[in-house]
């Protein structure tokens, strides 16, 4: 499973994640090796690559649509527990205060979001009737967004605060919007290859076991804890994006592998 760019910082939390699923079924399975690619990947590609017989990938983790998951064996626990589905968004800091009084989906659409040619959320968006300004990748949509190419970007809780540290973004004149969030449902699975069977079954199961024994929600504590208590969701009005990519079996996800925005705030 490759990165997804030179600078992706999601990817260590992915490879932990299947490591720990992996070591939690030695016992049934047996020794196991994770050989993890030298070269980034944009998602689209990794997933062509995942169908192949003959590849060097044999498990990407991406958003589920109708099409991924016939095309290869999906594990429905979200192993971000839906944290991807809220949005902040980053603007100018010239434009903060306009952005803290929209309130809803149609005052949104007035304004231009900035999405990789390859983001799924794109998609979605333009399905939905929202203008989109495309460009190569993520670190160069920061610049594009310091310049007023277009008005705002979205990331999620899990990338927001981590991504504006790391580029220095309030150095850029560029800071998150403050008491609003966007809410797309769109959950991040695991997928493996279809000709891998074993291997989906065995992440599948020690996933299971991780969420039993508390391990899977203490990583994910640990990994985001500080970031979803910086963002206050249950403070935010939210905005609710319909995807229309979803698969049905989205509704056989059990609550408990979901993030209960109200428990998460009483907790801080």
């Amino acid at each position: 499973m490759p990165p997804e760019s030179d600078n992706d910082l999601r990817h260590a939390y992915k490879i932990r994640i299947i490591k720990a699923a992996l070591d939690a079924t030695i016992e049934q399975y047996g020794p196991y090796i994770i050989q993890t690619p030298t070269y980034s990947m944009n998602s689209l590609r990794a997933f062509n690559k995942l169908m192949l017989r003959e590849s060097d990938i044999n498990t990407v983790v991406g958003l589920p649509t109708k099409q991924r998951e016939m095309d290869a064996i999906p594990i429905r626990i979200p192993i971000r527990r839906g944290l991807l589905n809220y949005r902040l968004m980053l603007v100018r800091n010239a434009d903060l205060q306009e952005f803290q009084n929209i309130r809803t989906a149609e005052q949104l659409k007035t304004k231009s979001v900035g999405m990789a040619v390859n983001w799924l959320t794109a998609d979605v968006m333009k399905r939905q009737g929202y203008t989109i300004v495309y460009g190569t990748e993520r670190d160069t949509l920061y610049s594009m967004l310091a310049h007023g190419r277009f008005d705002y970007m979205l990331l999620g809780v899990n990338e927001a605060y981590k991504e504006a540290e790391h580029h220095s973004l309030g150095e850029q004149g560029i800071s998150i919007v403050p008491g609003v969030a966007v809410y797309i449902n769109m959950p991040s699975y695991i997928f493996v290859s279809k000709h891998e069977p074993l291997i989906a079954k065995r992440i599948r199961d020690g996933l299971e076991i991780m969420q039993g024994s508390g391990e899977l929600h203490a990583l994910f504590e640990q990994e985001y804890g500080e970031y979803i208590q910086s963002a206050k969701l249950s403070e935010r009005d939210i905005i609710i994006i319909h995807n229309p990519t979803l698969p049905d079996s989205i509704k056989l996800i059990e609550p408990e592998y979901w993030l209960d925005v109200q428990r998460a705030a009483a907790s801080e």
